[in-house]
């Protein structure tokens, strides 16, 4: 008889939204554990909060991360 493994989660969250690599600015742990209402809506949902983050997260001024670092340029797309 074997257990059945407990869920984890993720070591590395999801950072590439339409293409674009929000990695320099954006931290998934940081970003829940600052919003305890985005943490309970997406603590389980990396990439649903990456791309509450990118929809509004940014232009409501939330911060991203411990150090603030400025947004992608457009000309950070990933190709696809």
């Amino acid at each position: 008889g074997g257990s059945t493994p407990t869920p984890t989660p993720p070591t590395s969250s999801a950072t590439i939204y339409e293409g674009v690599d929000y990695a320099s600015v954006y931290d998934y742990n940081y970003y829940l554990a600052n919003y305890a209402d985005l943490k309970s809506a997406f603590s389980n949902n990396d990439n649903a909060a990456l791309q509450h983050f990118v929809n509004a997260g940014m232009s409501e001024e939330k911060k991203k991360n411990a150090s603030e670092k400025k947004l992608p340029e457009p000309n950070m797309r990933q190709p696809e």
